[in-house]
């Protein structure tokens, strides 16, 4: 309900974070959510972001610009500076798009955020993907993580649970996609 559009406030910002271990579900929950509100409300624009590292935000962003801007951006092709420039630059532009008046409502999924290094100290990689998001002024952001120590200050957080032991076997069952079966109580690879 937090980050519904109908409960958005213009011109506002909403950050819910789901936090968790690893493989608990948080990035499976977003998606479940995006596909809600694409029935709800199939014209809310929706962004999906790897949110690893910088690296990824950018690439995921530019992506977003070249799609839509037609931009001819290569970052195969390029000397590294020129690239890093117009990386920047389509950054800078995807970013101030978000913050128009006229472009509210939208939705960013920011997935798999964990650019902090163990034990709490910040790699230059996690400060910048941090500044970004502090460079957008409206809309609603979704993230998910495993870094409990990233959560201060950041957002509205929902922790979420590791799975009980039945939901976790169904879960690793239905992965496994018929390679294994379960013999005596034990996965076994499956013999043909």
């Amino acid at each position: 309900m937090h980050l519904d559009r109908v409960n958005e406030r213009t011109f506002e910002k909403s950050v819910l974070i789901l936090s968790g271990l690893s493989g608990a579900g948080k990035s499976q929950l977003a998606a479940a959510y995006v596909k809600s509100q694409l029935n709800q409300d199939p014209q809310r624009e929706i962004f999906w972001i790897n949110g690893r590292d910088k690296k990824a935000f950018e690439t995921s962003i530019v992506q977003f610009h070249r799609d839509n801007q037609k931009s001819q951006i290569s970052t195969q092709t390029q000397v590294a500076e020129d690239t890093d420039k117009q990386t920047s630059e389509a950054v800078d532009s995807f970013l101030e798009e978000l913050n128009q008046p006229e472009n509210t409502g939208w939705l960013m999924v920011l997935d798999d955020v964990t650019a902090w290094n163990e034990g709490g100290v910040f790699s230059t990689d996690s400060v910048d993907l941090s500044n970004y998001l502090d460079r957008i002024s409206q809309g609603s952001i979704l993230m998910t993580t495993n870094r409990q120590n990233w959560l201060i200050g950041h957002g509205n957080v929902l922790r979420v649970g590791g799975l009980d032991e039945a939901a976790a076997m169904g879960l690793l069952k239905s992965k496994l996609h018929g390679h294994y079966i379960c013999d005596e109580g034990m996965l076994s690879p499956k013999r043909t």
